[in-house]
């Protein structure tokens, strides 16, 4: 029992392969969806947008490898479109609109 049971002569080393990033339906989604928020104007969908924006963003690696796919949005500017989402679903808040959500009294 005092003697070593592994064999010297078949110990593999690792060798690490990092795994190629791949397009996910977060990055589709947090692209796309800013986009919807801003023409509907939606706060819900632009919220939404902005969190699926930065999470799209926490999650791409540090250093990416050339995508042979081509070239791909940066993180940093689909946060800043989902921002830019969020701030123009809020105009009606900074730019009221005149005479919306006046009560209308009809004379009699």
């Amino acid at each position: 029992m005092s003697e070593d049971p592994r064999r010297p002569d078949e110990v593999v080393k690792y060798v690490h392969v990092p795994a190629q990033t791949r397009n996910t339906a977060a990055n589709v989604v947090g692209s796309t969806l800013p986009m919807a928020a801003m023409f509907l104007r939606n706060k819900v969908v632009s919220w939404s947008a902005l969190f699926i924006a930065l999470q799209a963003y926490l999650n791409e690696p540090r250093f990416k490898p050339q995508n042979k796919d081509g070239p791909s949005q940066p993180g940093l500017m689909t946060v800043g479109f989902a921002l830019l989402a969020v701030l123009t679903s809020y105009t009606d808040v900074l730019f009221p609109t005149p005479g919306v959500g006046k009560k209308i009294v009809p004379s009699v």
